[in-house]
């Protein structure tokens, strides 16, 4: 097995909506099953998250930090707390040290073209424009076309849109350099391949959502794929590497 890097997968819960946990073991179990040597981890739409994921993103770091070889945290943040959320990003990146943020604008109820996640962007671009934000998108409270707007807005800011999901993906993502898409929760090898083909291996990154998908099967899914060795390659884990810049 090539060197795979699962680039989404949750951590810690119970969640909200559904009840669903995840451990640091249990993710570390799944991804040694699958051959997956590193993972990137970010909170639940957790019931007891603290003030915008506050307490989410310390278990999210504490983590991170017993496992530095095989996961990689990503801070989450609920926009409506307004200049909090804002703190929050900066606590993630700066004192934390967290490699991305994560937005979830169904489950937080928060619209992608409001104030605060432009001052969120805003403050990636002017301080630590390496940090990727990654959106869930493709659903009524996220189109992507809002997330494109953004990254217009914003081109030194990295975007990724976790789904292939929404209709216009593959245009929205095409027409900005600085968004990226993930495999994530997308059973169709076919979706997949036409991304690819589109976009090019370089703007494309496998991802499970793990524990909603299996790691497993989306590995089997990228080997599926009709593409080079080096392409294949790319979409296990070199863009991830790009974009993470690790």
């Amino acid at each position: 097995m090539t060197n795979v890097i699962d680039a989404h997968n949750h951590l810690g819960g119970p969640d909200k909506g559904d009840g669903m946990t995840q451990s640091a073991g249990e993710i570390i179990t799944r991804m040694d099953a699958a051959g997956i040597h590193k993972a990137v981890v970010f909170p639940f739409n957790d019931e007891d998250p603290g003030i915008s994921f506050s307490r989410s993103n310390d278990l999210v770091y504490s983590d991170v930090a017993q496992n530095p070889s095989r996961l990689i945290g990503f801070g989450r943040l609920d926009p409506n707390q307004g200049g909090q959320a804002v703190a929050e990003a900066q606590r993630c990146v700066v004192e934390l040290g967290l490699s991305g943020i994560k937005l979830h604008p169904q489950a937080q109820k928060f619209a992608i073209d409001s104030a605060t996640v432009y001052r969120i962007a805003g403050w990636v671009a002017t301080v630590r424009p390496d940090i990727p934000i990654i959106f869930d998108n493709g659903k009524p409270a996220s189109p992507n076309q809002l997330i494109g707007d953004l990254a217009e807005t914003f081109p030194d800011v990295t975007f990724i849109l976790a789904h292939m999901r929404g209709g216009d993906f593959i245009e929205v993502t095409a027409a900005h350099d600085n968004i990226f898409i993930q495999t994530t929760g997308v059973p169709q090898v076919e979706v997949v391949q036409k991304c690819v083909d589109e976009l090019g291996a370089d703007r494309v990154m496998m991802g499970s959502d793990s524990p909603y998908h299996s790691m497993e099967d989306e590995v089997m899914k990228v080997e599926a794929l009709q593409l080079s060795k080096g392409e294949k390659l790319m979409v296990f884990s070199g863009t991830a590497k790009n974009v993470l810049k690790i």
